[in-house]
C-alpha cells in the first residue's frame, strides 16, 4: 500500500490541487450569486441587461428577433 502511494504521489498531489481549486471556484460563484453579482463582465446583476453579454438569453433583455 505504501509503495503504491509513493509511486502515485505526484498524481495524487495534482488531483488534490485541481479539486481544491475547483472547490474554491464553486464557492466563489455561489457567494457571488447570493450577493446578486452577475456572471458577465459588463453586467452588474441588475434586472436591465442591455449591455450584458447574455442579454439575448435573459428574460429581462429579450431579443426582438
Amino acid at each position: 500500500m505504501i509503495d503504491w502511494l509513493f509511486s502515485n504521489l505526484s498524481t495524487i498531489i495534482v488531483a488534490a490541487l485541481v479539486f481544491g481549486l475547483l472547490g474554491l471556484l464553486t464557492r466563489k460563484m455561489i457567494k457571488d450569486k447570493k450577493a446578486g453579482k452577475g456572471s458577465c463582465a459588463g453586467c452588474s446583476g441588475c434586472s436591465s441587461c442591455n449591455g450584458c453579454c447574455m442579454a439575448s438569453k435573459s428574460k429581462a433583455g429579450k431579443s426582438t428577433l
